[in-house]
C-alpha cells in the first residue's frame, strides 16, 4: 500500500536539512513521538548522507494481527540522503520491522517551495503473506502515515522553539 503525505515547512530546504542531521534533534524527534527508545547507530556523509537508527516503537495492532506483529516492536531504519545546496535533496528510506513480514519503503524529498520548503512523503508497504498480507501492510502503511505526521507536528514546533 502507498500512502503520499505533502509536509510544508516555514524554514529553507537548506536548513531543514541540516535539522535532520543533527544528532540531538534525530533522538528528541522519536523519543517525543511514541518511541520509548532510540540509538542512532550511525550518521555519516561519505557518499550522501547515512543515518540509521534502531528504536523501540509501540503499536496498537488489532488482535487479528496478532501473530504477525507485537505490540513493542524494534525497528532497524536506514536513511540514505543525497541532494546539493538550493536542494532538492532525496532520501530513499529502508525500515525494517523486527519479526515481522513487512517491507516498508519511505521516499523523501525536500524541496524548496517560497521562503520555505516542502517534504513530500511517498511511504510504501508490501506484505507477501497470502490472503492476509495486504492487510498487513495497509495497517503498517498507516500507522507509518500517523507517526510521520507525528514528527511533521514535533518538527513544526521544534522549529518555532529555535
Amino acid at each position: 500500500m502507498k500512502v503520499n503525505l505533502e509536509h510544508k515547512y516555514s524554514v529553507d530546504v537548506d536548513s531543514l536539512f541540516a535539522l535532520f542531521q543533527n544528532p540531538d534533534f534525530i533522538l528528541e524527534r522519536y523519543l517525543q513521538t511514541g518511541s520509548p527508545s532510540a540509538s542512532l547507530l550511525e550518521l555519516s556523509d561519505d557518499d550522501g548522507v547515512v543515518i540509521r537508527v534502531e528504536r523501540v516503537v509501540l503499536v496498537d495492532v488489532p488482535a487479528f494481527l496478532g501473530k504477525f506483529m507485537q505490540p513493542t516492536t524494534h525497528v532497524l531504519q536506514t536513511e540514505h540522503w543525497q541532494g546539493e545546496l538550493g536542494g532538492p535533496y532525496v532520501n530513499d528510506m529502508q525500515v525494517e520491522i523486527k519479526g515481522t513480514p513487512v517491507k516498508l519503503h519511505i521516499g523523501m524529498k525536500l524541496v524548496a517551495k517560497g521562503k520555505g520548503c516542502v517534504n513530500l512523503v511517498e511511504i510504501d508497504a508490501k506484505c507477501g503473506i497470502p490472503l492476509i498480507g495486504g492487510k498487513i501492510a495497509d495497517f503498517v502503511a498507516r500507522d507509518a502515515e500517523r507517526t510521520a505526521n507525528l514528527e511533521y507536528d514535533f518538527i513544526k514546533a521544534y522549529l518555532k522553539r529555535k
